[in-house]
């Protein structure tokens, strides 16, 4: 079998960009692959980066390891182009217990 038959299981580059503040903080993410590139705008308030993180990942880092939770679970095709962080948790709700175990609490 060819390697070109096999399905592409790489996950796409995921490069990220705060574009404004501390509350709420706004991020573009853009994903990346041999197929073509996707972009994401993602909100997060102080509040609810706290609740996820109680502040042990920076917020860019809480961001890439959570659009990596959802391209494990989607395509980036079918991630939302616009969102509020807590919205993954409303699709997914094993997304905060996931993210609580990353950062060694709750």
């Amino acid at each position: 079998m060819k390697k070109a038959c096999l399905p592409d299981t790489t996950m796409p580059d995921i490069s990220i960009n705060r574009l404004s503040g501390d509350d709420p903080m706004v991020f573009t993410v853009r994903l990346s692959d041999t197929e073509g590139s996707t972009e994401h705008r993602v909100t997060m308030s102080a509040r609810q980066y706290d609740e996820l993180t109680g502040g042990t990942l920076p917020p860019e880092e809480l961001l890439e390891v959570s659009f990596r939770f959802l391209l494990s679970r989607e395509p980036k095709e079918s991630i939302l182009t616009e969102f509020d962080i807590m919205t993954i948790g409303r699709y997914f709700p094993d997304y905060p217990t996931h993210i609580a175990s990353l950062c060694g609490s709750k």
